[in-house]
């Protein structure tokens, strides 16, 4: 018989989608101070199989600087093996942003090693009268395990960056950890959490985010 934790957790999340969307509306409200919005991971070194596509959605929340939120929609796909990408759009405290990014993972999760990849990352935006250029580098490490019935994969990185906006550009860095969960219960999504703490240039947040999987090799069988 099933613990009664894992009703509990399967139910927690199930309503993620609701609680993101109640606060968008909330945190759209509180959205004031422009900023170049997409600074968060929001993604392991887990890589999307070959035949498969990721759909999510962002919800980030600033904890400094004035407070506000970015609301991200973005889709990921396979390349090869050890390398996907990943493009998305959004908007929030920037009036809009978008752009691209490719993961690398050389050293894989195998028993008690933890992966070891990277991502590359361009987007621009505008904020008011400002375009923006951002251009970053983020080193990942992350570690799959499963606990309560469930797959998890905590994560955390480095992410380092320029941010040209206004003709001058300046060199930001923030340090950020989170986890994905993916529930027996509800197989084709993934739920994320993360938490980021600006260093240089760069602001605290909280995000979390829902993606769903569509897996074309298995509507093909």
């Amino acid at each position: 018989m099933k613990p009664p934790t894992n009703g509990f957790l399967t139910n927690f999340f199930s309503r993620t989608a609701y609680v993101l969307s109640v606060g968008i509306f909330v945190f759209f409200a509180l959205a004031t101070q422009p900023t170049f919005g997409y600074i968060e991971i929001a993604e392991s070194n887990e890589v999307v199989q070959e035949g498969n596509y990721k759909f999510g959605g962002l919800l980030q929340g600033r904890l400094s600087d004035g407070g506000g939120a970015n609301v991200t929609a973005f889709v990921d796909g396979n390349i090869r093996e050890e390398l996907s990408w990943r493009g998305f759009l959004g908007g929030g405290n920037m009036d809009f942003y978008a752009g691209g990014s490719a993961k690398w993972v050389p050293i894989p999760d195998y028993k008690k090693q933890p992966a070891i990849g990277g991502k590359v990352e361009v987007n621009f935006g505008r904020a008011k009268s400002n375009n923006t250029f951002v251009v970053r580098a983020v080193p990942i490490v992350s570690k799959k395990f499963a606990w309560q019935e469930q797959n998890w994969v905590p994560y955390a990185g480095l992410p380092l960056g320029v941010s040209a906006a206004g003709g001058k550009s300046d060199f930001f860095a923030n340090l950020a950890a989170g986890t994905e969960v993916k529930l027996q219960d509800l197989e084709d999504f993934e739920f994320n959490a993360e938490i980021g703490i600006g260093l240089t240039n760069s602001f605290s947040y909280l995000s979390i985010g829902v993606t769903y999987l569509l897996d074309s090799n298995r509507a093909r069988r």
